[in-house]
Formats: C-alpha cells, structure tokens, sequence
C-alpha cells in the first residue's frame, strides 16, 4: 500500500512539473497538456453573453445572446432581433489565427496575430490582433475540449447631434463559450 501512494505521489510531482497545471480559475486542476496544446486548434462557439451598457443622460442597455444557432439582441434603440449567426476560431501554433463568423446571410473572415500577454508561465491573458480587430481577452477556462473567454472595456464618449453634442460612457462586458472542434 504504502509502495502503491508513493508511486502516485510521484507521478502527482513529476506530472505537475512536466505539464499544464491549473492557471485559470476554471481551469482543470491537472492537464497532461501544455496551455500551448490546449490552446491551440479550431473552436466553435457555443455560447456568447455580451452586454454594452451605456450612461449619460439617455443611458440603456443592448445585451446579444447566443445559445449556439441563434443571436438574440435585445436593443431598446434599435429594436429586438435574432438571426442564425456561426462564429469559427482556429488557434495555429505560430502565433497566427484565423476567424470566421457568418452572420444570417453575411460571412467575414479575419486572419491575424495571437499572443500571450502575461508571462509565459501564466498565459492567462491573450491577444487577437488583425487589421480588423485587436482585443485583449482574459481566459476564464482552458481545457482540451473547452475555452471560456472574457473581455471587458469602458471609455468616455462625446456624440454629436445637429444641435450640440453630448457626453457618455460605454462598458463592455463580454463572455464567450468555445468547443474544440474535433
């Protein structure tokens, strides 16, 4: 018995030291591959929370939503709408990635640069950046099967009406779902 602990002591150790340990908070607490494997190949979205919540003196709310097939945006503005919407990430491992969304009828496709932004040792925060896009997501999970990404920002604005301009405040808080696909 006490050979039989030992030995899983010692695989626990070397296992530890060899691969990805647990990084982010909803990381799997052992991984028998690297953040770099994990990381990489092409993701699906499942599930995407975005929410722009803008203040000033005609403050409101537009939240998108998508369950995997659909995006429901709810805009108190522009009215409510949903539409067949695909979103398709493939991660290379010489730092290039490509994007593809197709959204109803309308299809973008994005290539560019990714990035670890904190230290090699972490590799909890990562950038996207294109002539197109360039955002900065933190990872919240990062599995085999599974990547949650999340991404927040605020600023402050100045719109311009015919008859004067006006000052306002945007934040946004996104969360993306992904599936590995296999």
């Amino acid at each position: 018995m006490k050979r039989t602990l030992s030995a899983i002591a010692i695989f626990l150790f070397i296992g530890s030291s060899f691969y990805g340990c647990k990084k982010g908070e909803n990381d799997p607490f052992i991984s028998l591959l690297s953040r770099d494997a994990r990381i990489t190949g092409t993701w699906i979205l499942t599930k995407d929370e975005t929410e722009l919540i803008t203040s000033g003196d005609e403050g409101f709310v537009v939240s998108y939503n998508f369950d995997g097939t659909t995006m429901v945006v709810k805009d108190p503005l522009e009215g409510n709408e949903s539409y067949p919407f695909e979103h398709t990430l493939t991660i290379s491992e010489g730092g290039e990635y490509k994007s593809f969304y197709k959204e109803d009828l309308d299809v973008t496709e994005m290539k560019g640069m990714w990035y670890w932004l904190n230290s090699d040792k972490n590799k909890t925060m990562i950038q996207f950046t294109s002539s197109w896009d360039d955002n900065i997501y933190v990872i919240d999970k990062l599995t085999n099967k599974e990547l949650v990404l999340t991404w927040h920002d605020s600023g402050d604005y100045t719109g311009h009406w015919e008859d004067g301009s006006f000052n306002f405040k945007e934040v946004v808080s996104v969360t993306e779902t992904y599936k590995k696909k296999e």
